[in-house]
């Protein structure tokens, strides 16, 4: 496809000369856009083959003719064609000088292309010749360096050229688009011109035709030019892949046998100190002239208050005191960014020392590291390397955008030099690019140190990790354990925070800031721990002993144990900060920082602690005892420091915080004594007894075996109801004895039941007695 494209643009090319429309241009007058000579197409990228004598012949007559077009076209003056327009004008010149940039560069691949692949060859035969170094092994270590960074180089070199491949491609198939549309063009503006008659129409189309030719040559040649340049590109891709076929096996027989002695060492320390020597001479000069550049910013600043403070003098217009004002304001500008540049080349100047400090330390390190038998202090180094890059890069990025900064700047700067300025005005223009240029230059030059040391960094890093790879296991393991050892360390020494603590030294008081740390941290809460295993097992042992031993209470027992234990964590914890070094005060830089999200958020807490603590002096209930609290009824099973816990009949446990005892109103049902009354209500017939009521009542609670007999059960007649006669029984129950009031009442009431239809006393239903008047009667 692309070279039967190639092959329509070169006959096209070779029809221009001798189609109609040239021949009708002959009659028309007035045009004088140049005819271009024909280049020779170049071939397709797989089949570029070197240069000819017939083909450099080519390029050079017809560069030689476009030259020739574009002084013949600046000789014209910018007249404007017949039947051309101004854009269409400009449009022509432009494509004319395209033209001619086009063959230029094409003649130099040209030229340039055999060389390249002569090169190229002879490289790969030395990459498949090459069998060792002059020198015997081992080898320096600076060897392997160099070969190092030149493999890298090369490597970079070939993405670079398969880039550029690519965008050649790109401009390729853009200039084909290019030659398409200006190939339709023509053939329409052939069809237009055979039908006009006209004289301006046919000059018109003439124009448009020769235009479109035109575009499409420089089109065509466009294509030209990217097809050798392609093949350039491929022969410089062809070379640094040899390059780097030879390096990488250089590389690998350097590697085996490797030597980095003292005499080594000290030649690179010594190209450094020079350096920073150098460096440090420069800081010193810059340093000389800091005093001179502030005073300039000085007498400027003072030059334009003493301006700003007088009125326009006789020989002095307004409109010219003004211009002054601005001028002297730009001197003051230009006096403060100068100063601001010699404090950034001063900052430069020292950054660039410490990279070279940074250099020397990483290269007595390495020398350590490849002599020595220390291999656990490569994760320590592979650590610091890599902190080193992440801060180049960082410091790179800066600079960056320092150096975008004043390139935007002197583009600013440009714009105003072309709008029209004065000779003065000219003259602060130029002196702000200049000092912009030098700004962007220190900037590029710190970069360039940066990027040259980052590159220096990686290649140790990958050195230190491809020389770890060859460990053995028994050394792997020693440094992972080292390397985990660390992190542990590391980890169990972080400081949380600080506290000051004072110290009474010879009766003076003294502030030590004491440092709370995670180890710290942990030791207090591992001794809690401990402690309060320990503390358990101990308080249970007690606890068996009282309630086993003394036959103590076991509920009672229960809450002051509980509270004993609570004592002892707390002294327990005092003693761990005591033993861990962790002064008190930090409780109250803790109590100032949260005081108050602390406070509301344990208010409720303190508060039933303290209940809890007063129930446990006062006593107004203990385990085993029958309350009622609001709606709460039950037995106290347990008595905690936060909340207590209550069984109901129905077996269920509910926690009743201790603060509620001490707000509300509290019934106690074994207080003082576990005996508690209870009634059974009763209603009988108005026709029996009462006196055998009260005797079948009384018979049947003396006989129920949880009604205990002192005090003895009683029988009241309590109402006389509408239907019956009510009696309520009396009777009394000990809750220390286990007794259920529910199930006692639900017996009483069946035992009283069968007693009463035994005596023959019933309990009557409901009645109305309803009485029912005649209507006469009512009317009377």
């Amino acid at each position: 496809m692309r070279i039967s494209l190639i092959a329509g643009m070169a006959l096209c090319l070779a029809l221009a000369a001798g189609c109609p429309v040239a021949a009708a241009a002959d009659g028309v007058k007035g045009l004088s856009l140049p005819s271009v000579p024909t280049v020779p197409a170049a071939p397709a990228k797989d089949s570029v083959k070197p240069a000819g004598e017939n083909e450099d012949a080519a390029l050079a007559s017809a560069l030689e003719a476009a030259q020739a077009d574009v002084r013949k076209a600046a000789e014209a003056g910018g007249a404007l064609p017949n039947g051309a327009t101004q854009e269409e004008l400009l449009e022509r010149d432009h494509l004319l000088q395209h033209l001619v940039d086009t063959l230029v560069r094409h003649r130099d691949a040209l030229a340039r292309l055999p060389e390249v692949r002569r090169r190229a060859d002879e490289r790969q035969k030395e990459a498949k010749a090459w069998t060792g170094f002059l020198q015997q092994p081992p080898y320096s270590l600076l060897l392997v360096d160099q070969l190092r960074e030149a493999l890298e180089t090369a490597s970079v070199e070939i993405q670079a050229a398969t880039t550029r491949k690519t965008m050649i491609g790109e401009e390729s198939d853009d200039a084909e688009k290019r030659f398409k549309a200006a190939e339709v063009l023509a053939r329409q503006s052939e069809e237009r011109l055979a039908v006009e008659t006209t004289v301006e129409g046919r000059n018109r189309q003439t124009w448009l035709h020769d235009l479109a030719r035109l575009r499409s040559r420089a089109a065509a040649e466009d294509v030209s030019e990217a097809q050798i340049q392609a093949a350039v590109a491929s022969a410089v891709e062809s070379l640094k892949r040899a390059d780097v076929d030879l390096l990488k096996t250089q590389l690998a027989a350097a590697r085996k046998s490797v030597r980095f002695t003292q005499s080594d060492l000290d030649g690179v320390l010594a190209a450094i100190d020079r350096q920073r020597d150098h460096l440090e001479e420069r800081a010193k000069k810059l340093a000389e002239t800091t005093s001179g550049v502030r005073l300039e910013v000085q007498r400027a600043q003072e030059a334009l208050t003493a301006a700003r403070s007088q009125l326009p003098g006789a020989s002095e217009t307004p409109a010219q005191h003004k211009t002054r004002l601005a001028l002297l304001e730009q001197m003051v500008a230009w006096r403060q960014f100068q100063s601001d540049t010699h404090a950034m080349a001063v900052e430069g100047i020292q950054h660039l020392i410490e990279l070279q400090n940074w250099e020397r330390t990483g290269w007595q390190f390495r020398w350590y590291l490849v002599n020595g038998s220390d291999g656990t202090k490569l994760p320590e180094v592979r650590s610091i390397l890599d902190e080193r890059i992440s801060r180049l890069e960082s410091w790179s990025r800066y600079v960056d955008r320092e150096i975008a900064l004043s390139n935007g700047r002197i583009g600013e700067f440009e714009l105003r030099q072309k709008s029209g300025q004065s000779a003065e005005e000219a003259e602060m223009t130029a002196r702000f690019i200049t000092a912009e240029r030098e700004r962007a230059e220190l900037a590029r030059t710190v970069q360039q140190a940066m990027e040259n040391f980052r590159r220096t960094l990686s290649v140790w890093r990958a050195e230190f990790e491809s020389g770890a790879k060859e460990w053995s296991v028994r050394r792997t393991a020693e440094v992972v354990a080292n390397a985990g050892w660390g992190i542990v360390q590391a980890f169990w020494n972080f400081e949380l925070f600080s506290a000051e603590d004072s110290l009474d030294i010879d009766g003076r008081k003294v502030v030590a800031t004491r440092s709370i740390t995670i180890g710290k941290s942990l030791g207090v809460v591992l001794l809690l721990l401990v402690g309060y295993l320990l503390s358990a097992w101990a308080l249970r042992f007690i606890r068996r002993l009282a309630v086993g031993q003394l036959g103590l209470n076991a509920g009672h027992t229960n809450t002051v144990l509980r509270w004993l234990h609570f004592i002892l964590l707390s002294m327990l914890f005092i003693v761990a900060l005591y033993m861990a070094n962790i002064p008190l005060t930090i409780f109250a830089f803790l109590g100032g920082a949260l005081a108050i999200g602390v406070g509301f958020g344990t208010q409720v807490l303190l508060k039933n602690m303290i209940s809890g603590v007063m129930l446990l002096i006062e006593r107004p209930l203990r385990v085993g005892d029958m309350i009622e609290v609001g709606s709460v009824v039950g037995t106290v099973t347990n008595i905690s420091i936060r909340s207590s816990t209550v069984r109901t009949s129905d077996g269920i446990e509910i926690l009743v915080p201790n603060s509620t005892f001490v707000e509300n109103n509290v019934t106690n049902w074994t207080y003082s004594n576990a005996k508690v009354r209870r009634s059974v209500t009763v209603g009988v017939d108005y026709a029996a007894s009462p006196e055998r009521v009260s005797e079948v009542l009384l018979s049947v609670a003396q006989e129920h075996p949880s009604v205990v007999t002192d005090p003895p059960p009683r029988v009241l007649l309590e109402d006389f109801g509408p239907d019956a006669v009510c009696f309520k029984l009396q009777y009394w129950i000990d809750y220390a004895l286990g007794a259920d009031g529910s199930l006692i009442a639900s017996e009483l009431r069946m035992l009283i039941a069968r007693a009463l239809a035994a005596a023959g006393i019933s309990i009557p239903l409901p009645q109305r007695v309803v009485y029912l008047k005649k209507e006469e009667d009512a009317a009377s």
